[in-house]
C-alpha cells in the first residue's frame, strides 16, 4: 500500500511554506445519460468545455444542461504545482448535488493489486478513442479501487422530477488547494421503458460466471473480471494470410478486464502437426501464452478484441553486441549479447563458459544479456556458449571463441 504522505516531497514535509499555492487545473466536464442501462461505449455523452483559472471555474458557454433519469457526472482533472510545471494527478473530486455530496474519490491508500483497474475509474472508451483522461464521478458496480470513502447509489443521480439543480464538482490537490465549478441542470421525469437485451447479444453479469461458446470459440469470463454488465457481441472476419483460423471479434476493445478471460480457440484443418506450436495472437500483434487442448488452442486474454491463431516456428533472435569468434576481451568488463523474440517470449536462456554455467543477468527493458567478469575466468583462451528457448521450445544458439 502507499501512503499519500509520501507523495510530499521531502523538503515540503519539512518545510511547509515550500508546500504550492496553484490550485488544480480543471478541463472538460462530462455528463452521462446512463437511463438504467450498463455503462459502456454506447453511454450517451455530453461534453462541455470549462474556463477559469485560480480555482474558480465555469462553464465556457453558460447554459442549462437537461438531464433525465439516470445520471452520472465527470471531469478533467490535473495539479501543475507551483514548483514545477509537471502535470500530476489530484488529490480528491467531491460532486455534490443541491449541497448534498453524492460522491467523493480520495487518495488515500492505494494497492499495487488495484493497479489495473483504474480503467473503472476513468472514461476507459473515451480515452481509448480520443485520448481523454475524463475521471468519472460514479463508480461502476464491479469496481475493484478501494478509493471512496463517500457516495450515495455509486454516485449516480436520479432525476426524477421536474425542477432545476445545482451541481458542484470540488476538486483538491494534496495540499489542500481547491478548484471548484459549479453547473445548472434541468431534470425532467424519465420514460420508463423495459429493459431489452439488443439483438445478436448476450448479456454478460458482472458479479456472475459467464461463458459463450460454439462450435469454433469458446468464451469463459469469471466472476471479479468486469466491471459492469456487458451486451456481450461477438462475430467473425476473414482468415489472415498465414493464420490457422478466422478473427474472432470477441466483443470489443473499448470494455477494459480486471485480469484476463479465458479464450479457447479452434484450429482449422490445416495446421496438421503444428499444434504444439499454435499460439492465440490478436490484431495488435499481441501475443498470449497459449497451449493446445482437446482440439482447442487455449489462452488467458488480457482484453477483448480480435484474435486468431497463428503458429510459431521461428527460434529467438541473439544479437552479440561486443562479442564475436576470436575477439580479445582483455580490457571488457563484460560480455553482452541482445536476444528476444517474435512471437511467443522467451521461456529460458543458459550461457556457458569452457563448458560450465555462468550466471546471466537480463534487463528486460533494453533485452540486453550479459555476464560480468569474475575472478574464475582466467587469462587465455575461452569459449563462450549462449542457449535461447522460447515458449514453443523454438532454439538459437551462439558459440564464440574469445581470449582474456
Amino acid at each position: 500500500m502507499i501512503s499519500v504522505q509520501n507523495y510530499l516531497p521531502a523538503p515540503i514535509r519539512q518545510m511547509p511554506w515550500l508546500i504550492p499555492r496553484v490550485p488544480p487545473t480543471l478541463g472538460t466536464i462530462c455528463v452521462y445519460h446512463l437511463d438504467g442501462e450498463p455503462f459502456s461505449e454506447k453511454t450517451p455523452r455530453q461534453f462541455f468545455g470549462v474556463a477559469g483559472a485560480a480555482g474558480h471555474y465555469h462553464m465556457m458557454k453558460p447554459q442549462v444542461i437537461n438531464v433525465s433519469g439516470e445520471t452520472g457526472f465527470g471531469i478533467t482533472a490535473t495539479d501543475m504545482n507551483s514548483t514545477s510545471f509537471n502535470h500530476n494527478g489530484i488529490y480528491s473530486i467531491e460532486l455534490k448535488v443541491d449541497g448534498q455530496t453524492v460522491y467523493t474519490f480520495a487518495v488515500e491508500r492505494f494497492a499495487f493489486d488495484q493497479t489495473h483497474a483504474i480503467n473503472a475509474y476513468i472514461d476507459y472508451p473515451t480515452f481509448l478513442s480520443s485520448h481523454r483522461f475524463i475521471q468519472k464521478c460514479f463508480i461502476l458496480p464491479g469496481s475493484k479501487i478501494s478509493l471512496y470513502p463517500q457516495s450515495i447509489n455509486r454516485g449516480v443521480v436520479n432525476f426524477t422530477d421536474d425542477a432545476m439543480h445545482d451541481v458542484e464538482y470540488m476538486v483538491k490537490d494534496i495540499a489542500g488547494n481547491t478548484a471548484s465549478l459549479k453547473i445548472k441542470v434541468k431534470s425532467s421525469p424519465a420514460k420508463v421503458t423495459p429493459a431489452v437485451t439488443p439483438p445478436n447479444t448476450t448479456l454478460f453479469h458482472y458479479d456472475k460466471q459467464n461463458e459463450f461458446s460454439n462450435d469454433k470459440v469458446k468464451v469463459i469470463v469469471t466472476p471479479g473480471n468486469l466491471y459492469d454488465d456487458i451486451y456481450f457481441t461477438y462475430s467473425t472476419l476473414p482468415e489472415k494470410k498465414g493464420a490457422y483460423s478466422e478473427i474472432h471479434r470477441i466483443h470489443n476493445r473499448f470494455t477494459p478486464i480486471n485480469d484476463t478471460i479465458q479464450l479457447w480457440i479452434k484450429p482449422d484443418n490445416t495446421i496438421g502437426n503444428l499444434t504444439a506450436k499454435a499460439v492465440i495472437v490478436n490484431t495488435d500483434g499481441i501475443c498470449e501464452p497459449s497451449t493446445y487442448e482437446d482440439g482447442y488452442v487455449k489462452a488467458s486474454a488480457r482484453t477483448f478484441g480480435d484474435y486468431y491463431i497463428k503458429v510459431d516456428t521461428v527460434p529467438p533472435f541473439i544479437h552479440p553486441i561486443n562479442i564475436r569468434e576470436g575477439i580479445n576481451m582483455a580490457k571488457m568488463q563484460r560480455i553482452a549479447l541482445k536476444i528476444g523474440d517474435n512471437m511467443s517470449g522467451i521461456k529460458s536462456y543458459s550461457g556457458k563458459i569452457d563448458g560450465k554455467w555462468v550466471l546471466m543477468d537480463w534487463d528486460y527493458k533494453t533485452r540486453v544479456l550479459s555476464y560480468k567478469f569474475d575472478n574464475t575466468i582466467t587469462h587465455g583462451k575461452h569459449i563462450f556458449e549462449l542457449t535461447v528457448t522460447d515458449n514453443k521450445d523454438n532454439i538459437s544458439r551462439f558459440k564464440a571463441n574469445f581470449s582474456k
